[in-house]
């Protein structure tokens, strides 16, 4: 009876060391199988989802997309009345200017080629 209970334990012992040596390798190759098999899933997977998701979230993108056009449109439809109601002012202006005798032509000009070779200074001297 001895001799078997020694023959089982040297049985088991050599099982074990087997399994314990061959247990890294084994690791190894599962990993490369589950690897492949996540990755094959996936590949299956996610074009369906990616339908899924762009049909749950693209009407609104678009409902996003098409309220930021009205706004900018609105935006850009006020800024250019602005634009337009300064120019018309500073054309009235002028001709209330010109028509009341008030305007000095050759004085204005002069004034502005100086304005323009002071301006000329300030941008050399922030280059320099």
């Amino acid at each position: 009876m001895l001799s078997l209970g020694v023959g089982v334990l040297f049985a088991n012992a050599l099982v074990g060391g087997l399994l314990l040596a061959s247990a890294p390798a084994l690791a190894m190759y599962n990993r490369g199988r589950t690897d492949q098999a996540v990755k094959q899933r996936a590949l299956e997977i996610v074009p369906s989802l990616l339908a899924d998701l762009s049909a749950k979230v693209g009407p609104r993108i678009d409902a996003a997309i098409d309220e930021f056009a009205g706004r900018l449109s609105s935006w850009l439809f006020d800024a250019s009345l602005h634009f337009q109601r300064d120019v018309l002012e500073i054309l009235e202006d002028c001709r209330r200017r010109r028509d009341g005798g008030a305007y000095e032509g050759p004085a204005e000009a002069a004034a502005c080629v100086e304005l323009k070779a002071r301006l000329s200074a300030m941008k050399a001297a922030f280059a320099a």
